[in-house]
């Protein structure tokens, strides 16, 4: 008898536990693209130009958003020389998401580079949305 109770508290414990976990799939099949727009940096508001600012120095995906425009900063952190430049693959909308995919390219053998220390990002403003943003 006393098995079964140990038995049926072990049960409810670990059906409790299983109960409150939920598993979320991304769907990651393109519905469309979204269309956006790179902002320079002079033309960022005070609020983005902070988190910018604080975010340069290191490897950082954010998204920040004043409920017209979503802003997705992407910083890719301290690179040896100048030269670097981002690509934007694509940008588009999911069932449930927005991917973003970009990438670094590094400066081509033919360009003149400086020997100093650069902070390639980039601010792409697109309109503001609930889905959440996957950065590829």
């Amino acid at each position: 008898m006393k098995k079964y109770i140990i038995l049926l508290i072990f049960s409810l414990l670990i059906t409790s536990a299983v109960s409150g976990c939920s598993i979320k799939t991304i769907d990651d099949n393109k519905i469309s693209d979204v269309s956006y727009e790179v902002v320079e940096y002079h033309n960022l508001n005070k609020y983005v130009r902070e988190i910018y600012n604080e975010n340069l120095t290191e490897n950082n995906r954010l998204s920040y958003s004043d409920n017209e425009y979503l802003y997705l900063i992407i910083c890719y952190g301290a690179m040896p020389t100048t030269g670097y430049t981002i690509d934007v693959k694509e940008i588009y909308e999911t069932i449930n998401t927005i991917i973003v995919d970009t990438t670094l390219i590094g400066p081509s053998k033919a360009e003149t580079v400086e020997e100093e220390i650069s902070y390639p990002a980039i601010v792409i403003k697109i309109k503001a949305t609930d889905k959440p943003v996957i950065f590829k």
